[in-house]
């Protein structure tokens, strides 16, 4: 995997990675690499490849009804030149945190049984002809917009549905952005618009298995204390990918209440973030280590973690300034039912 191996060569006359650390470090990346591969879309024609709504490598991305919020982000509008103030950032989120220790319990706990937790997340994606080697736009892109559906039942125990939508091609942009983005078109579809189940939250690829709550197994191990948990994710995945890792665990406000306080807490604690932005209880934080830089919106009033940016990084204006490489935006609630799996 070319993008893995790139990374392993970041700073590497800074700090030795370990072997025996090595796989677990190898495990986040891969996880997050593949979520982040291009894919291609269009109306009534889709190709999935194991993409979730998740942690990309160089970017990144609730709560529902009664005791939650519904909440989403527009495209670009909290993407800013960010500040140089770490304490603000963590302020922030010491905030957040305390919200999050406010709320009744786990999330889970919130649901009767036989209901779901509905997560919607929007996915508004550049792809490029530089995007398969991690490279900036050469001649042409495309803006690909992409919706999936999680259900999470009120017994984890149970099926997982996940709903995919048709995507709709936004943006055509560079001279050859036309072309591009036909040959991605014209590559080996998979199927259109479907509802999967997945048993337990468990998706399989050929001979390997991933959970949708990637962290789910180890909640219990987890410390509470947001110091040991900071410590915790830094002996997990060494080489600065702690604040990604927390991130990705934050993933979708699916830990425990009192988790998603400790994590919240641990991101507060890192020095490579900064504030970006508020906007009354939204606020915008950047993160910037190991190699990229991610923008989050965490909301102070309920602790969650509400939108996810990355930044653009095209400097030859063959995709509009200010235009983000990716936006995923997070629409929560809780429901009676789930659609009926396709597949």
């Amino acid at each position: 995997m070319q993008l893995l191996d790139e990374v392993r060569e970041l700073r590497s006359d800074e700090a030795h990675v370990e072997a025996e650390h090595l796989s677990v470090a190898q495990r986040v990346l891969e996880i997050e690499i593949e979520r982040s591969k291009p894919r291609p879309a269009k109306a009534k024609r889709r190709r999935r490849i194991g993409w979730g709504v998740g942690l990309g490598v160089g970017g990144i991305g609730a709560a529902a009804l009664g005791t939650f919020a519904v909440l989403s982000i527009v495209a670009g509008s909290v993407v800013a030149p960010p500040t140089t103030s770490t304490a603000a950032a963590a302020e922030v989120l010491e905030r957040a945190s305390e919200a999050a220790l406010a709320q009744v319990g786990a999330v889970d706990a919130q649901l009767a049984p036989g209901q779901y937790l509905r997560v919607e997340t929007v996915m508004d994606q550049v792809h490029t002809d530089g995007t398969a080697q991690d490279l900036p736009a050469e001649t042409g892109a495309f803006r690909r917009h992409t919706v999936e559906v999680l259900y999470v039942p009120a017994d984890r125990t149970q099926d997982w549905i996940v709903e995919t939508r048709s995507d709709e091609i936004t943006g055509v942009y560079g001279p050859d952005g036309q072309a591009f983005l036909e040959s991605v078109l014209a590559e080996p579809q998979f199927d259109e618009a479907s509802v999967t189940a997945y048993p337990a939250g468990v998706r399989t690829y050929g001979e390997e298995t991933q959970t949708i709550d990637q962290y789910r197994d180890q909640y219990d191990e987890m410390p509470r204390d947001p110091d040991a948990l900071l410590a915790w994710f830094e002996s997990q995945t060494p080489g600065g990918y702690a604040g990604l890792a927390i991130l990705n665990a934050l993933h979708q406000n699916l830990p425990p209440a009192d988790l998603r306080a400790a994590l919240l807490g641990a991101l507060s604690r890192l020095p490579e973030i900064s504030l970006v932005a508020e906007d009354g209880d939204l606020a915008t934080i950047e993160r910037n280590n190991a190699g990229g830089d991610q923008q989050f919106v965490v909301d102070t009033r309920t602790g969650m973690l509400v939108s996810v940016i990355d930044p653009q990084r095209h400097p030859n204006a063959i995709v509009p300034d200010g235009l983000p490489d990716g936006v995923q935006t997070f629409t929560t609630s809780i429901v009676d039912s789930a659609p009926t799996p396709t597949r």
